[in-house]
């Protein structure tokens, strides 16, 4: 089915931002494209795994009332340690990073990911949740005018930005515990993929609950709250002056 001009605007308003940060942290921070190869690899080999382990497990599982509370917490924490373990493996064999190339990291991770939302039409499909994004979908497609513009368009533009930050927010706190030898950072970024992809998303989202706006709207804040705490944690974690190859674990060199 050809998609209608709107739809087509919006992909390229959804990958506008991420083509903005590359260019900007490529020619005025000096940051080499492999940082954001390597990041959406990560993101890569971690969804392969994760789809592997949510298929086999999570899915097979019952998702009735009593139990989706277990289940939305367990997606939570295999989509938290597929995605951040891989970042984590990756680290360990890169060169020492700066805090723009960990930036970087992160922004090719939500580069990759947007690209795929914006250029598929049912990114859920196959998945415990195509059902329920489904009447998601309905509900947006039954209003008109403003609301209809912003639930369609502006709260999916800005779920990725949101999406964007938790990515360099939480592989910026594991590449400080990987280097600190520290383990709460991880566990921070473990806790925010626990919440954002379990709790809070898989639960709401798999209950049909985001259908009610009110809901939905109270999620898009909890979720751009969790982007910034994970975002500041991964600031204030890091040292003044950055890691140097000659302190850093690291196998590679500066």
């Amino acid at each position: 089915m050809e998609r209608s001009l709107s739809d087509r605007l919006f992909s390229v308003a959804v990958l506008s931002p991420f083509g903005a940060a590359i260019a900007y942290l490529y020619y005025r921070k000096g940051v080499a494209f492999d940082s954001f190869i390597f990041g959406a690899g990560s993101w890569g080999f971690g969804c392969i795994l994760k789809l592997v382990l949510c298929h086999g497990v999570v899915r097979r599982l019952r998702h009735d009332s009593t139990s989706i509370l277990g289940v939305s917490a367990l997606n939570g924490l295999v989509s938290g340690l597929t995605e951040l373990g891989l970042a984590l493996a990756f680290f360990a064999f890169l060169p020492v990073l700066s805090l723009w190339d960990v930036v970087a990291f992160g922004v090719g991770i939500g580069a990759i990911e947007a690209s795929l939302v914006a250029t598929s039409p049912n990114p859920l499909r196959d998945t415990a949740l195509e059902k329920a994004a489904g009447e998601l979908e309905a509900t947006v497609g039954r209003l008109s005018g403003v609301p209809r513009f912003v639930y369609g368009y502006v709260l999916p533009f800005t779920e990725r930005l949101i999406a964007a930050v938790v990515h360099v927010g939480t592989r910026g706190l594991v590449y400080v515990a990987y280097h600190s030898i520290n383990p709460l950072p991880f566990g921070i970024a473990l806790a925010a993929f626990f919440f954002a992809d379990g709790v809070i998303g898989y639960r709401l989202l798999h209950q049909g609950q985001l259908s009610d706006l009110r809901i939905l709207n109270k999620t898009y804040l909890v979720l751009a709250v969790i982007a910034l705490l994970v975002l500041a944690g991964f600031l204030l974690y890091w040292p003044e002056g950055g890691y140097q190859p000659s302190s850093a674990r690291s196998l590679g060199g500066g």
